[in-house]
């Protein structure tokens, strides 16, 4: 069953939240080294951006920064954050297994960074082959997919996790890659003793 993430939003039940900071950090340092490949001005995507922490940062660093998500509320949200911080950026309710229809046709169809930091994991099997078609058909070879993920186990309502296989398994254009795993007692969250959340860097391949 999936998550009913608008609803947990309006009730403000959010404990992903408590991570932000956290990732924050280590998303500007992986962003540092994209930076170095990818121009000034680029078009960067946060697939399930939630109330827009990362999409502000990203327009604060440059990026031509978009966000999706499928909760109005969250969304809301995220479109005061940007004008609070006084930077352009764009949010649309769209759907990561269906982008091609549910994604308006002025946004753009080429990013060159996507940024997933929580949404692969907490998908079922069938939209995760989605997920994958879709980021595909709006990006072009050398395009960056970041993805930070859980391990895999069992959470109850919880996301379930992802491996490095489940990737290579849903994401067959794209060379995955990982980087320095994050520390477990510095990422709040569900994740089993042993089993620590973990960050994928993916390029599309030609």
């Amino acid at each position: 069953m999936a998550i009913p993430y608008a609803l947990l939003y309006r009730v403000g039940f959010t404990p992903w939240t408590r991570a932000r900071p956290v990732l924050a950090d280590r998303l500007a340092a992986l962003l540092r080294t994209e930076e170095l490949t990818h121009p000034e001005g680029s078009p960067a995507l946060d697939i399930g951006c939630g109330t827009g922490e990362y999409v502000v940062q990203l327009a604060e660093r440059g990026w031509r920064a978009c966000g999706i998500d499928t909760a109005a509320p969250a969304l809301r949200t995220a479109r005061q954050l940007a004008e609070t911080r006084r930077v352009t950026a764009e949010f649309h309710r769209a759907d990561v297994t269906d982008l091609r229809r549910t994604l308006p046709s002025a946004a753009c169809r080429d990013y060159r960074l996507l940024l997933d930091i929580g949404c692969f994991h907490g998908l079922g099997a069938r939209q995760r082959w989605r997920y994958g078609a879709e980021i595909t058909a709006l990006t072009k070879p050398g395009a960056t997919l970041l993805l930070f993920a859980f391990a895999p186990g069992r959470r109850g309502p919880m996301p379930h996790g992802a491996s490095r296989a489940d990737l290579e398994r849903c994401l067959p254009d794209w060379q995955v890659g990982e980087t320095p795993t994050a520390a477990p007692a510095s990422v709040p969250g569900p994740h089993p003793s042993g089993a620590p959340p973990r960050w994928y860097r993916l390029t599309r391949m030609p």
